[in-house]
């Protein structure tokens, strides 16, 4: 639909100039239309010039790559970091709730995440940044390194993760962009939007570049399921309706159904400030800042089975698929299981170049916070928050029934309840339990590195980079476990080889 319009204004503006043209100049073109025009330079934009920009800078890496470069602003129509990376080929996500969140390499969820080439720390449980909580309008590309160089730091088996945002001195002109966009979910009723803005210019002949970009969301969510809650093997349960109990069958522990609402508010500030003094050396400053909240709250009923069955079947394994089951226990809980995740970054970047040599100092610090669980645990896979769980049950002399059908219905489980009390009367319970549950992170890292290239043509050679002293540091604070990782190092020369 977009093409089709800039079409239809391709071909109204045409014509408009078209009837605009005078009679005079008009036939003075006829007589010149022998020569042909001469064209000097033809400059393409738009997604068609974003991905000729990625395919250039996959073919004239040194290293297998892939990248997604957005040449504008808000190019990227994803959620989060981890959608835009599952287009890329050998990524995939995981997702919670709908929305990706965990990302793999060619299967290996073991990656390196880097802010602009530099150590990137953030609020997930192994130190990485939450590429959930990071909104896709504040970069200009993204690059998955896939193999190692000697230059590339190590500690990963997948993939380095690079998320480069623009620079303000690589613009010819100030630029300012806006993007707004709604978004109705059907399951919760409920209208939610995300808007970012974009600025930046030149000031002082291009010596110095501003930039800063905003972006925040709202959205609502709800989600319905059953659950079983695991099956028992029992023996006690006639099903062929003798009278005798049949053995080795399969009843549901509970019939258990879940709601979930959730509202979600992220929102992210990025800014780079650049310094040209003299034209060999760069100076450029970043820095970023994001922060997700969720409000989450779980509605659960559980009708507790028994073996206190009537009219049940069972299939050919052994399954009971359907039945009455009198003096069951009714349980409501309630999870309030909010989470929230924030990531600060700065970066510092000195650079000197010129057709022989080229300098860099490097700089960085970064930390990230999280409370609640993330929804990536193995052992709870999408599970996310944090829960304060209240636990309810029917008081003394409630009777409770109820009956099911797995197979029958419009709905799949169909199962009823009736009681001899108001089911909708929060005085007919009594608290059972309740659980208080906590998932924190605390997380930080720096790290400085020095490197040097000089640039020659020796056959297949065009370069020789030296790196000096690289540290890194980082520790990851997880429910209380603290690790803390350094590394200090010097790497070897390394010649960068070029096909001709």
């Amino acid at each position: 639909m977009r093409r089709r319009i800039q079409n239809l204004k391709a071909i109204w503006l045409a014509s408009a100039a078209a009837m605009a043209i005078p009679a005079g100049p008009a036939l003075a073109q006829t007589a010149d239309s022998s020569k042909p025009a001469e064209i000097e330079e033809v400059i393409v934009t738009g997604i068609r010039q974003s991905i000729a920009n990625a395919i250039e800078t996959k073919r004239d890496a040194d290293v297998i790559m892939d990248t997604i470069s957005a040449e504008d602003i808000g190019k990227l129509p994803d959620q989060n970091i981890s959608e835009t990376l599952s287009r890329i080929p050998g990524v995939q996500i995981s997702r919670v709730e709908g929305e990706g969140t965990a990302i793999n390499v060619r299967g290996i969820d073991l990656n390196r995440l880097e802010l602009n080439g530099k150590s990137f720390v953030g609020s997930a449980p192994n130190g990485d940044p939450a590429t959930s909580d990071i909104s896709p309008e504040m970069l200009s590309s993204v690059e998955i390194i896939k193999s190692p160089s000697a230059d590339l730091t190590e500690g990963w088996l997948g993939a380095i993760v690079n998320l480069k945002t623009k620079r303000p001195l690589d613009l010819n002109r100030g630029v300012f962009s806006f993007r707004a966009q709604g978004a109705h979910a059907d399951k919760a009723d409920k209208l939610g939007g995300k808007a970012s803005a974009f600025w930046a210019d030149n000031f002082f002949d291009g010596k110095l570049g501003l930039l800063v970009g905003v972006t925040g969301n709202r959205f609502y969510g709800r989600t319905d399921q059953y659950s079983s809650g695991g099956w028992t093997q029992t023996s006690a349960i006639d099903v062929t309706g003798d009278g005798v109990a049949d053995p080795n069958l399969f009843r549901p522990n509970r019939l258990q159904t879940w709601g979930v609402t959730r509202k979600d508010e992220r929102w992210a500030l990025n800014g780079t400030l650049q310094w040209r003094p003299i034209e060999p050396l760069t100076i450029t400053l970043d820095g970023l800042k994001s922060k997700k909240t969720v409000d989450r709250t779980r509605f659960v009923e559980q009708v507790i089975l028994n073996n206190n069955y009537s009219n049940a079947h069972a299939l050919a394994d052994g399954t009971i698929d359907r039945g009455a089951v009198s003096g069951v226990t009714l349980r409501p809980l309630i999870y309030d299981g909010d989470s929230e995740a924030s990531t600060q970054a700065v970066n510092f970047t000195a650079e000197y170049k010129t057709a022989k040599w080229k300098l860099s100092v490097d700089a960085s610090d970064s930390s990230g916070d999280g409370e609640g669980a993330d929804g990536n645990d193995p052992t709870n896979p999408g599970y996310a928050g944090v829960d304060g769980v209240l636990v309810a049950r029917q008081i003394a002399g409630g009777v409770v029934n109820t009956t099911y059908d797995t197979n029958g219905g419009a709905f799949s489980p169909n199962y009823q309840v009736s009681t001899n009390f108001n089911r909708l009367d929060p005085s007919q319970y009594e608290i059972f339990t309740i659980v208080d549950s906590q998932y924190q992170t605390h997380n930080k890292g720096r790290d400085v590195a020095f490197d040097a290239t000089y640039y020659f043509d020796f056959g297949l050679f065009t370069s020789i980079k030296v790196a000096g002293a690289r540290r890194e540091q980082t520790s990851v604070t997880t429910g209380g476990a603290s690790i803390d990782r350094s590394e200090e190092r010097r790497v070897g020369k390394e010649c960068m080889p070029v096909c001709r």
